[in-house]
């Protein structure tokens, strides 16, 4: 599976600086660029197992990308944190159930550690492990944008032992079909 990962994310990150004009790259403390309002999503079947990425600027989760400060802000991380880690809210499945057997959302941009260290680079990053009952799955319907509307656009890339492709979802358009 990492390897996909490789195959997918770079190509991604390539095409998602190259896209757009320089003035609306946010640059971030890790010296990855984002683009407010566009998230990016990596896709990878491989026979049973269904492994989901989302990276996406925590200003379009949350309305906003530093560390949070204030109790409100703090709660705010909290509720984004909850939504994501519900993706029966997120993810729809065409052809087979799919079970989540692991979620890990990645908080660490707009949180302060423990140690007192913040960082500042303002994405969140959530990785979705399902288990589906067969081989069957036709299709995923991403449903961001109704629960987070600072997702304008979302970059998506999918792999299948048989199918690879990418395109722009939105919420008007918002099924990834894999078969």
């Amino acid at each position: 599976m990492v390897r996909y990962w490789l195959l997918l994310t770079l190509p991604l990150i390539c095409c998602n600086v190259l896209a757009e004009p320089e003035e609306h790259h946010h640059h971030t403390d890790s010296h990855k660029a984002h683009v407010h309002g566009v998230s990016e999503l990596t896709l990878v079947l491989e026979n049973t197992v269904l492994e989901i990425r989302v990276e996406s600027p925590a200003a379009d989760l949350i309305g906003f990308e530093h560390p949070a400060a204030t109790s409100q802000e703090k709660r705010l991380v909290k509720q984004m944190k909850e939504r994501l880690e519900s993706p029966k809210k997120l993810f729809s499945f065409v052809g087979t159930d799919c079970d989540l057997k692991k979620v890990t959302v990645d908080t660490a941009g707009i949180v302060k550690h423990s140690s007192g260290k913040q960082e500042h680079h303002g994405e969140v990053v959530a990785d979705y492990h399902f288990s589906c009952s067969d081989e069957s799955l036709r299709s995923v319907s991403v449903e961001l944008f109704t629960q987070f509307p600072g997702v304008e656009k979302i970059n998506a890339m999918w792999v299948t032992k048989t199918k690879q492709g990418a395109h722009v979802l939105s919420a008007e358009k918002r099924e990834i079909h894999l078969r």
